[in-house]
């Protein structure tokens, strides 16, 4: 299911609850979860029932994360573990975003208050690899999230 036009985006709706031995995440091959705001990421297909995107490939779905994360460091100043995952999963849509931040920065090696360079992709790929853990139990290292990025 191919949505070229995002005027056409209702039309490409399909239902992620089919396969449900895999966490949504994966069904939409989009393992952070992302919602559609009109980003228009490289290799959208579409949404799901929820308003979750959907990729073509796990990578593509990796290079939007990648792409949030740079967006939060440049547009919205944002340089914290804390900032990061306040944004990412608010606690107004029902996330224990303290739980969140605390495995991140764990995870991640940053004290959630420490001062992170979001232009940068090992710091990017640092806080991808838990975040997408706990967003879809998707396992990959900072390594492998790396080697995605380069080889799309």
């Amino acid at each position: 299911l191919h949505c070229p036009l995002r005027r056409q985006r209702q039309m490409c709706i399909r239902d992620s609850s089919k396969g449900s031995d895999t966490t949504r995440g994966l069904r939409n091959q989009n393992v952070f979860n992302i919602r559609d705001f009109d980003q228009d990421f490289s290799g959208e297909t579409g949404v799901d029932k929820d308003n979750f995107l959907q990729f073509e490939s796990v990578e593509l779905g990796v290079r939007a994360a990648d792409r949030t994360l740079t967006t939060y460091g440049k547009k919205h100043k944002i340089n914290t573990v804390t900032g990061v995952i306040e944004r990412f999963a608010p606690i107004a849509d029902n996330n224990d975003t303290a739980s969140y931040i605390a495995t991140v920065a764990k995870q991640s090696g940053f004290k959630p208050e420490e001062k992170i360079d979001l232009s940068d992709p090992q710091v990017r790929a640092k806080l991808l690899a838990p975040m997408a853990l706990i967003e879809s139990k998707y396992k990959t290292t900072p390594e492998k999230i790396l080697t995605m990025l380069e080889n799309i």
